[in-house]
C-alpha cells in the first residue's frame, strides 16, 4: 500500500486533466510552445489539439501538421500527453465539410408532408404516398396510393407524402452538411481525408508522443426532433441511408415503406409501435457498424487510443433522438467518454451509464468533457462541485472545455471561459488538478463493489416517437416524460440511500449476458466482465424477449429480481402479459422510494445518517471500492448549499480506518467505533464536501489522530483595508456610435450590435458560432476579404479626475485603424506588448490628451466580411464609476472596504486584489496563542466573497489556498510570529469579457448567443457580477475538545 499511497500523493500524467486546446486563430509555433509550458505549470497531464471557431491556419494543411508535430515533440519533452482531435469544430465525420462536398455522403432523411387531398400533386421525388384520416398524429383508414393515383376516395382526406430529403447546408460545416454516418463509404472518406493525412504527416508519433485521438459528438441524425438541422418542418424528418429499406426487409421480414405511416404517426392513436422500435434499433446498428466500428478499427490498427463522446447522453429522450443507446457505442471506444455541459447539470446517470458499460466491457479510462458553457465566473469551488460527482461515479480522465489559443475576434465568445493563461487564476489551478488526480488514483487502484443491475429503459422511448415527440432533445409528451421521471427517481432513490448499481442496456445484455454462480454457488447475472446478484426492473414500458428469457433463467436459478412499479406491458414493443407473470414470481412493489430501498437493502454496504436524529442524509452519495483485502469508501455531499456537521457513517466492513485527503495528500485517523459486523465513523460534510476512507487490517503507523475543536471566540476584521492590485485597473469601452461610408452618425449601441447592424446593411453573414471558418474563407472565399466600406466608431467616456500616470489603450489589430483621441491623432499605433492574451495589443496612451469632462476615442477602418469589430479597453491607475452605461474615470480609492468592488471603482477589474489586514494580534485578546499548539488554534474565516479563490499570504511563506468550503484557514503560527497577513481575492474575467449586458446577469449556460441578446434579455446598463470580499473576514479562536 505504500507504493499506492505514493502514487496518490504524486499522481502521474495519466491521472491529470487534459483540456481541449482550442486552436482558434492564426497559429504561431512559439506561442503554442509557450502555452504547453503553461499547461504543465497548471498541473495538466496533456492536451487535445482541437480546431475551434476562429481558426485561421488552414485545417489539415501542411503548416497544421508541422505545428501538430512540434507540439507533440514539446509535450513529450515535458512528460505530457499530446492527443489529436478528428474534426474542424464538431461533430466528427465531415473533415471540416470536405467529406460532404460529395452529395451522396450528406446526411439524409425520410421527410413526411401531410397535405390535404385537394392540394396534393404527385412529383417524382415522392417515394410513397398514403391517404388516411388524420387527427393530430393519430391516423385511421389508411391505404397506400399507386403513383399518380388520386380518386374520389381521397377527397376531403389527408395525403401522407414521403420524400427523401437532404440536410440543408450550413456555414457551420463551411457551406456543406453533416455526414451520413450510416454510410460506410462516407466514413471511409472521412478516415481518408482526416486520419490518413495525420498518418502521412505524424504517423511516426502514433502510440508514442501522440497518444490517441478524440471523436466528438457523432450521431446518426435527429429522430423526429429536428435537432441540428434547419430544414422546413424539421421535426418531420427521420434519418435515412441508401441501404435502409433493404436492410429492414432483410432483418424484420417486411417492407418498411408499407409501414411508413406507422413509423411516423400513431395508428388508431396507439402510442406504442413495434415498427418504431425496430427502426430505431436498425439505424443504431447501421450507425455502429458503418461509423463507430470502422473508426475504431482504423485507430487500433494505427496504435491510436480512441476517446471522446457521442451526442447526446443527458436523458432517455436525448439519446433516443440522436443515437438510440449511448451505452452500446462505448464498446467502440478505447477510453469512452461523456459530455457534461454547464455548471448546474446534475444528470448523474450520464456518468453512471458510462461507468456501467465500462465495467461490463473492461474499460479502464473514462473521460468527461466538462466545464463547457459555464462562463468566466466559474470559481474553483464550482470546478470542484462539477467534477466531484463525475469522479465519484467513475470519471478518471478530465477533459476541460476548454483552453483557448487566442481570444481574437469571435473566438473570445466561444463558450467561455478559457481554462488557461487568460484566466487570472491559471497559476493556482494546479491545486484543483492535483485534488482530482488523487481521487482518480483511488478509483484506478480499486474496483467497484456493485451487486445490482438496473435495466435501462431507453428502448421504452424508442417505440413511442412521433413528429415533435421531443424538442431540442427534451420530451414533450406526458408518456415519455413519465418514463424520464421514473428513470430519474430510480437513480435518486438508490444513490440517496448509498446503494450502488449499474445500468444494463438490453442490447448489450442480449449480446453479453449469461447466468452463472459465485464461489459460494449463488446465482449471478453476468454482463460481460461484471456480475450482479440482483436485477431491478423499474420504469420500463417494453422489454426485449431476450431479456425476459434471461430473467426467467436467473429466477429459476434462485436469483433476485425486483420489480418496482408496473411491470412492462410489452415484449419487443408488442402487448404482452409475460412480464406481469414474471413479476408475480419476483420481489415486487410500487414505484416508491421506501419499497425500492428496502428491497435492495441487503446490497447496501454503507449508510449515512444525521447522528443526533438518525435521519438518512440523502445528499450524501457513496461508492465502495475494493483493493485486495482493503476497501475504500468514497462519500460526497452533492449539495452545494447544505452542510452536515454531525454525521454518522455506518460501514458493513471491519478493520482500521484511514482518511485520505485529496486536497493536501495527507492521511489521518478519523473518529471511529467498531461495531458487530462493521464500524461507525463520525464526521462532517461542508457543502460539496468529500471524504475518502480506507478500511484495512492495519492502518499506517504514526498517522495523526483527527482532533475536534470548539469555537470559543470570534471577531470580525473590519476595514478599511490597505490594498494593491496585481494588474492595472481597466475600463471597458464597448458602447459606440458609428458612421458607415460617410453617412449619418448612428446613435450609441453595444459594439456587437453595431457590427450586426453594419453586416445586415451590407448584406454580410453575421458572425457567431455557426460562421464559416476563417481558414476556409481565406482559401475559398478570398473575394470576401476585399474592402467594401469605411466605418468610423466613437467611444465616449467622462473624466472626473485626470490620471497622473500613463494609460494604455488595448485593442485588436491596431495596425488596421486610424486612431484619434479628442480629435488628436494617436502618435503611434505600434504595439508595446500584449495584455491578457496575445490578440490584445497595448498602445501607449498619452494621458495629456485627456481632459476633464467628455472624452472621445475615434477609430476609422476599412470594412469587409471578415472584419471584427470588438470592444477596446483603457488600463491604468484610475477608478471607474458607472452611471447607467456611462463610464466616469475617477482617482483610485486610497483604501477598500468589504463589499462589492464594482461599487468601489473597479466595475470591470478582473485581476487579483490583495487586502492587507490590520495587526492581527491586536484584534482579539486571545488571538496571540501560546503553549501547546494543539490546545487552541486561530482560524481566519471568510463569510462571503466572490472570486475564483482566496489566498492568504504572510511574508515570504507559501500562501494558504481557500478554494472551497469550509472558507477558512489556520493562521495560528503566523499570528504567533507576528507576521502581517494579506488576503488575495483572485477574481474571474467575467466583468472584463462578459457578457456585460445579459439580463438577468446569470444564465444556466453561456454561449456566443448570450453576447448578442436582444429585447428583454439585453440591458444597455451594465450587468456585472459581484467581486471581492463581500463581508469582513473573521478570526475564530478554537479550543481542543476534552
Amino acid at each position: 500500500m505504500s507504493n499506492k499511497y505514493e502514487l496518490f500523493l504524486n499522481p502521474t500524467s495519466e491521472f491529470k486533466g487534459k483540456p481541449l486546446w482550442a486552436w482558434n486563430g492564426k497559429l504561431n509555433k512559439e506561442e503554442l510552445i509557450r502555452q504547453i509550458h503553461t499547461f504543465k505549470e497548471m498541473g495538466f497531464g496533456g492536451f487535445f489539439m482541437h480546431s475551434r471557431t476562429g481558426l485561421a491556419t488552414e485545417y489539415l494543411g501542411e503548416e497544421w501538421f508541422e505545428l501538430i508535430n512540434a507540439c507533440a515533440e514539446e509535450a513529450e519533452k515535458l512528460g505530457l500527453e499530446a492527443w489529436l482531435y478528428d474534426e474542424d469544430r464538431w461533430p466528427s465525420g465531415t473533415a471540416g465539410g470536405m467529406v460532404t462536398t460529395e452529395p451522396k455522403y450528406r446526411l439524409k432523411f425520410i421527410r413526411l408532408r401531410t397535405i390535404q387531398a385537394d392540394e396534393f400533386a404527385w412529383s417524382e421525388d415522392i417515394i410513397a404516398a398514403f391517404v388516411c384520416d388524420l387527427d393530430g398524429v393519430s391516423y385511421t383508414h389508411c391505404r397506400r396510393l399507386r403513383f399518380g393515383e388520386l380518386d374520389a376516395d381521397t377527397y376531403g382526406r389527408t395525403i401522407l407524402a414521403f420524400h427523401i430529403s437532404e440536410m440543408d447546408k450550413s456555414d457551420f460545416y463551411n457551406g456543406a452538411t453533416y455526414v451520413d454516418t450510416m454510410n460506410r463509404e462516407a466514413t471511409e472518406a472521412f478516415l481518408r481525408m482526416t486520419h490518413e493525412k495525420y498518418k502521412q504527416y505524424c504517423g511516426h508519433r502514433f502510440g508514442k508522443s501522440i497518444k490517441g485521438i478524440f471523436i466528438d459528438e457523432p450521431h446518426r441524425g435527429s429522430l423526429l426532433d429536428g435537432f441540428g438541422i434547419t430544414n422546413e418542418g424539421k421535426e418531420w424528418h427521420l434519418p435515412w441511408t441508401y441501404e435502409l429499406f433493404d436492410r429492414f426487409r432483410e432483418q424484420y421480414g417486411y417492407d418498411l415503406i408499407e409501414r411508413l405511416p406507422e413509423l411516423f404517426l400513431q395508428h388508431e392513436g396507439r402510442s406504442v409501435s413495434q415498427v418504431k422500435w425496430q427502426y430505431t434499433e436498425l439505424v443504431l446498428q447501421l450507425f455502429l457498424a458503418n461509423f463507430a466500428a470502422p473508426v475504431q478499427e482504423w485507430c487500433t490498427q494505427n496504435k491510436l487510443i480512441l476517446t471522446g463522446h457521442v451526442l447526446h447522453e443527458d436523458s432517455l429522450s436525448s439519446q433516443t433522438a440522436m443515437i438510440g443507446s449511448v451505452m452500446r457505442y462505448y464498446e467502440y471506444m478505447d477510453n469512452p467518454g461523456i459530455d457534461i455541459l454547464t455548471e448546474g447539470n446534475r444528470c448523474y446517470w450520464v456518468a453512471k451509464q458510462l461507468s456501467s458499460a465500462a465495467r461490463q466491457l473492461g474499460k479502464r479510462w473514462l473521460l468527461s468533457e466538462l466545464y463547457g458553457c459555464t462562463g468566466w465566473q466559474m470559481s474553483f469551488e464550482s470546478h470542484k462541485a462539477v467534477g466531484d460527482w463525475q469522479t465519484l461515479f467513475g470519471i478518471n480522465v478530465r477533459c476541460h472545455h476548454h483552453s483557448w489559443f487566442t481570444m481574437a475576434g469571435e473566438s473570445k465568445r466561444d463558450f467561455p471561459g478559457s481554462i488557461s493563461h487568460q484566466s487570472t487564476w491559471w497559476k493556482d489551478y494546479k491545486y484543483v488538478e492535483t485534488y482530482f488526480s488523487r481521487m482518480g488514483v483511488v478509483l484506478d487502484q480499486s474496483t467497484s463493489v456493485c451487486d445490482i443491475v438496473v435495466l435501462h429503459p431507453a428502448e421504452s422511448v424508442w417505440c413511442q416517437i412521433y413528429p415533435g415527440w421531443s424538442s431540442r432533445l427534451s420530451a414533450t409528451g406526458e408518456e415519455v416524460r413519465k418514463l424520464e421521471r421514473q428513470f430519474r427517481e430510480t437513480f435518486h432513490w438508490l444513490a440517496e440511500a448509498q446503494i450502488d448499481f449499474d445500468y444494463g442496456d438490453e442490447g448489450m445484455i442480449a449480446d453479453k449476458c449469461r447466468i452463472g454462480k459465485d464461489g459460494d454457488g449463488r446465482p449471478l447475472f453476468i454482463v460481460g466482465e461484471a456480475a450482479y446478484k440482483a436485477v431491478v426492473v423499474s420504469g420500463m414500458l417494453t422489454m426485449r424477449s431476450s431479456t425476459l428469457a434471461l430473467l426467467e433463467l436467473f429466477r429459476e436459478s434462485g436469483g433476485t429480481i425486483i420489480f418496482a412499479g408496473e411491470p412492462p406491458q410489452y415484449i419487443d414493443a408488442v402487448s404482452s402479459q409475460e412480464c406481469a407473470q414474471l413479476s408475480a414470481q419476483s420481489v415486487r412493489g410500487p414505484h416508491e422510494r421506501e419499497f425500492l430501498v428496502h428491497a435492495c437493502g441487503s446490497f447496501r454496504y454503507v449508510q449515512v445518517l444525521e447522528r443526533n436524529t438518525g435521519l438518512a442524509l440523502t445528499n450524501i452519495f457513496c461508492q465502495v471500492r475494493r483493493n485486495g483485502d482493503d476497501f475504500f469508501v468514497m462519500l460526497l455531499n452533492v449539495s452545494t448549499e447544505e452542510a452536515y456537521d454531525d454525521v454518522l457513517v455506518h460501514v458493513r466492513y471491519e478493520g482500521e480506518v484511514e482518511e485520505w485527503m485529496c486536497a493536501t495528500g495527507e492521511r489521518q485517523k478519523p473518529c471511529t467505533r467498531q461495531m458487530d459486523g462493521g464500524l461507525e465513523i463520525i464526521t462532517r460534510f461542508p457543502p460539496s464536501g468529500e471524504r475518502i476512507y480506507r478500511i484495512c487490517r492495519k492502518a499506517a503507523d504514526h498517522l495523526p489522530v483527527q482532533l475536534a475543536y470548539d469555537d470559543v471566540a470570534e471577531v470580525s476584521v473590519q476595514g478599511p483595508y490597505e490594498y494593491r492590485l496585481s494588474e492595472p485597473n481597466v475600463c471597458v469601452l464597448d458602447m459606440a456610435s458609428y458612421q458607415l461610408n460617410g453617412g449619418e452618425w448612428k446613435s450609441e449601441a453595444e459594439i456587437l450590435q453595431v457590427d450586426r447592424s453594419i453586416r445586415r446593411t451590407m448584406g454580410f453573414t453575421l458572425r457567431g458560432r455557426t460562421m464559416v471558418q476563417p481558414w476556409f474563407a481565406n482559401k475559398y472565399k478570398k473575394n470576401e476579404a476585399e474592402d467594401v466600406g469605411r466605418v468610423n466608431l466613437r467611444f465616449e467616456f467622462v473624466v472626473e479626475s485626470l490620471p497622473t500616470t500613463p494609460l494604455q489603450l488595448i485593442m485588436e489589430k491596431p495596425e488596421h485603424v486610424d486612431l484619434f483621441i479628442n480629435g488628436n491623432r494617436l502618435p503611434s499605433t505600434a504595439s508595446i506588448g500584449n495584455w491578457i492574451d496575445s490578440c490584445f495589443e497595448i498602445l501607449e496612451f498619452p494621458f495629456e490628451l485627456l481632459r476633464i469632462g467628455e472624452n472621445r476615442i475615434e477609430l476609422g477602418l476599412d470594412y469587409h466580411q471578415n472584419t471584427d469589430l470588438e470592444a477596446i479597453y483603457l488600463t491604468g491607475q484610475f477608478g471607474i464609476r458607472l452611471e447607467g452605461s456611462r463610464k466616469i474615470m475617477t482617482s483610485l480609492p486610497e483604501t477598500l472596504e468589504s463589499g462589492d468592488l464594482v461599487d468601489q471603482g473597479f466595475p470591470f477589474y478582473s485581476g487579483s486584489v490583495i487586502y492587507k489586514l490590520p495587526g492581527t494580534t491586536d484584534l482579539h485578546p486571545e488571538a496571540a496563542i501560546h503553549g501547546d499548539p494543539d490546545s487552541a488554534r486561530l482560524h481566519l474565516k471568510f463569510p462571503s466573497f466572490e472570486a475564483a479563490l482566496v489566498k492568504v499570504h504572510s511574508g515570504t511563506n507559501f500562501p494558504q489556498i481557500v478554494a472551497w468550503q469550509p472558507y477558512e484557514t489556520d493562521i495560528t503560527e503566523w499570528v504567533q510570529s507576528g507576521k502581517t497577513i494579506e488576503i488575495e481575492a483572485v477574481l474571474t474575467r467575467r466583468n472584463t469579457f462578459g457578457p456585460l449586458h445579459l439580463n438577468p446577469v446569470y444564465s444556466n449556460a453561456y454561449s456566443p448567443d448570450h453576447f448578442v441578446m436582444e429585447g428583454d434579455r439585453f440591458s444597455e446598463e451594465y450587468k456585472l457580477v459581484p467581486s471581492g470580499l463581500l463581508e469582513p473576514p473573521r478570526l475564530v479562536l478554537r479550543k481542543l475538545q476534552h
